[in-house]
């Protein structure tokens, strides 16, 4: 949720932050993840909805707003998967602006 992201120590280590989820695994390189033991290139990362093609999340962890990770039980807008989805919604605007109204 937005309350536990901001709270993490994770969130500049987005990869790591996704390892602490049930049947994810980081791999010894630190940069890859296994889903319920798949291959590393069996996980699809969508940003937004939008598919990421290099496999990474690009964004920094401040800008997160909500992570789901599926692991089993795939919604078919994500298409054919072996692996897993991580799904990573970021922060609007208003989300930003009200979190700044907020610390004043």
């Amino acid at each position: 949720s937005p309350k536990e992201l901001k709270n993490t120590a994770l969130l500049r280590e987005p990869k790591a932050l996704l390892a602490t989820f049930s049947d994810v695994k980081l791999a010894p390189n630190g940069k890859d993840l296994y889903i319920r033991g798949a291959r590393p290139t069996s996980t699809v990362y969508f940003i937004d909805g939008v598919k990421s093609i290099d496999g990474e999340i690009n964004i920094p962890g401040s800008a997160m707003s909500n992570i789901k990770v599926y692991t089993g039980g795939i919604p078919a807008r994500y298409g054919d998967v072996t692996g897993g989805v991580v799904a990573v919604e970021t922060k609007g605007y208003f989300d930003v602006l009200k979190e700044y109204n907020l610390s004043k």
